[in-house]
């Protein structure tokens, strides 16, 4: 995802060592599932309740283990704020709109997008066009509209785009 995260970033101007900064959150941006079990992050139908709230867990676990290394400061609000929804429906802490870090609002975009578009438990892939749909019905309440319309130019001809320029090396670029 931290290809996609740059490519969305560079869009938006997002240039130098804050574009590598978002393509570094996109990478971690899940890392905090290491501290959810297995039974929820697997399992096939969907989450009960319980297993949903134990989920919201992996932002906050996130930000835990990130904290803890000095050189990943700045990655830390991102990964801690990217299931936050522009309309306050989110978590971990149901903030909203401009109070979400604006490299979040991106990496939640791409998070949906890149979750949408992959076969999962439970879940098989959505097409690019199906996806595209699901964003822009969801532009306003789950997502930044600004960042979804910039997203959603980006998939020309309903193709995933290209990130093979967003390796690590290349990210600030």
């Amino acid at each position: 995802m931290g290809g996609y995260a740059a490519l969305l970033g560079r869009a938006l101007g997002i240039t130098g060592p804050d574009l590598e900064l978002l393509h570094t959150a996109g990478i971690l941006h899940d890392i905090g599932k290491i501290g959810i079990p297995d039974g929820i992050l697997n399992k096939p139908s969907s989450l009960t309740t319980q297993e949903f709230e134990v989920m919201k867990r992996h932002p906050v676990v996130g930000r835990d283990i990130l904290s803890r290394v000095s050189s990943l400061q700045a990655v830390v609000p991102l990964v801690y704020h990217h299931h936050e929804w522009v309309n306050g429906q989110g978590y971990p802490t149901g903030c909203k709109g401009a109070d979400i870090p604006f490299m979040a609002r991106i990496l939640s975009v791409v998070d949906g997008f890149e979750a949408l578009t992959s076969v999962r438990s439970y879940h098989e892939a959505m097409s690019v066009p199906q996806v595209k749909q699901v964003l822009l019905e969801g532009a306003g309440s789950q997502w930044d509209p600004d960042v979804v319309n910039a997203w959603v130019a980006l998939l020309d001809d309903n193709r995933l785009p290209d990130i093979s320029a967003f390796n690590t090396a290349a990210a600030g670029q």
